[in-house]
């Protein structure tokens, strides 16, 4: 039997994996701390691959939930303390990482033993642990449920033995199809034979789409971020909301939205200000689908929600962006004037946020590695023409 025909088996017979998809990380941490805490050796299914020393069962466990914001917390007896943090729907992030230790050390204060599990969909997802979070043990999905069929002790009784079992057959499926299915393309072309389709359609309807959907736009997201740092002489900003953004800063975010992953870079200009209020313009790119965009953002329009006298764009804001794109100095890095197959005329989401898209290559798949540094690429050459782009607004307006 081939392993999709056993996926499709699986998903659509299992009870718990029609529970789970509904609420993904959630379920996942609250139904471990039911298991661990009716069965204190099953704990051993997160300890044992992590190379740390397992529970005997005598010790007595107090686990608590979303304590300081912390997934897991399992207090072993009087000296011991492990705290799991459950990377299912998201990757890992180092200074998020690096919080969680922090936070842990203080509830741990006084016991001898704080102990740290990163428990992630796939074993690709490990991280590189700097020497400040080192303490983090990694542990897979996939090992998570081999570990529970191991040390499920005898006397499960029948009814929850199912329960256990099932969900150990179901994560373990997951993470299979994380390492197996899911390919490192973020827009491959439909083959004659309609294979790519086919994923697609599979993925969906075993409502994993938004699962793996989200974890491919943070994958580049992750790799833009690093690489920019690299290149670039600022501080690199990640997931922060517009309105928080400070002149001359660049800010990586990842997002899913309309059944699709999102990837943003945006770069706040140095020092410039709209003159009727204070508020920064950003510019940069926005990759959906097979959408290419560049963008000029207000985070806080303002006056510039007002729609122009003589003008049919909608807003002074379009109306800017309009100049802007058609100025004749508009650097090539942020908006070419080429005309070719493909680009698109001005469009928009609400007031603030203003492009126009080139579509990616229809013929090619796009790997998210060849995307990530496409984006990367962009936006070094971007980063450097930004007082360009803050003269051009400047001269148009009188600033």
């Amino acid at each position: 039997m081939s392993n999709r025909k056993k996926s499709n088996e699986l998903l659509e017979n299992s009870p718990i994996a029609n529970i789970a998809l509904a609420s993904k990380e959630l379920f996942h941490s609250n139904f471990l701390a039911w298991v661990f805490g009716q069965y204190p050796t099953t704990l051993n299914a997160l300890l044992s691959p992590a190379g740390l020393d397992q529970v005997q069962g005598g010790e007595g466990l107090d686990i608590t939930r979303e304590e300081q914001n912390l997934d897991l917390v399992v207090r072993i007896g009087d000296d011991r303390m492990l705290v799991i943090e459950n990377k299912l729907k998201s990757l890992p992030e180092l200074d998020q990482l690096d919080r969680y230790v922090k936070k842990g050390n203080k509830l741990g204060q006084g016991r001898g033993r704080i102990e740290y599990v990163l428990l992630t969909l796939s074993a690709k997802d490990y991280v590189n642990h700097d020497a400040e979070n080192a303490q983090w043990k990694d542990v897979s999905y996939m090992e998570l449920g081999e570990g529970l069929d191991e040390f499920m002790p005898p006397d499960l009784n029948t009814y929850h033995r199912s329960i256990v079992e099932d969900y150990a057959s179901f994560v373990r499926e997951l993470s299979r199809i994380a390492d197996e299915e899911i390919d490192d393309v973020w827009n491959r072309p439909v083959s004659a034979s309609g294979e790519s389709e086919e994923q697609r359609d599979w993925i969906k309807q075993h409502k994993l789409h938004d699962l793996f959907g989200k974890r491919q736009g943070q994958v580049v997201a992750a790799r833009v971020r690093a690489e920019l740092e690299k290149k670039l002489n600022v501080q690199i900003e990640w997931q922060l909301k517009s309105p928080n953004i400070k002149p001359g800063q660049v800010m990586v975010y990842s997002a899913f939205t309309n059944s699709q992953p999102l990837v943003g870079v945006y770069c706040a200009l140095p020092t410039f200000c709209w003159p009727d209020e204070p508020t920064t313009v950003g510019v940069g790119f926005q990759i959906q689908g097979s959408q290419f965009r560049s963008f000029i953002e207000w985070p806080k329009p303002g006056v510039l929600s007002q729609k122009p006298k003589d003008s049919e764009l909608s807003s002074r804001a379009a109306a800017i962006a309009w100049e802007l794109f058609t100025h004749p100095d508009c650097p090539k890095s942020f908006w070419s004037k080429e005309e070719s197959a493909g680009r698109i005329d001005q469009c928009k989401f609400d007031t603030r946020f203003h492009y126009r898209y080139e579509t990616l290559s229809k013929d090619k798949a796009t790997t998210l590695t060849e995307l990530a540094d496409e984006i990367v690429r962009r936006v070094e050459a971007l980063h450097a023409d930004l007082p360009k782009i803050e003269g051009i607004l400047r001269s148009l307006h009188g600033v």
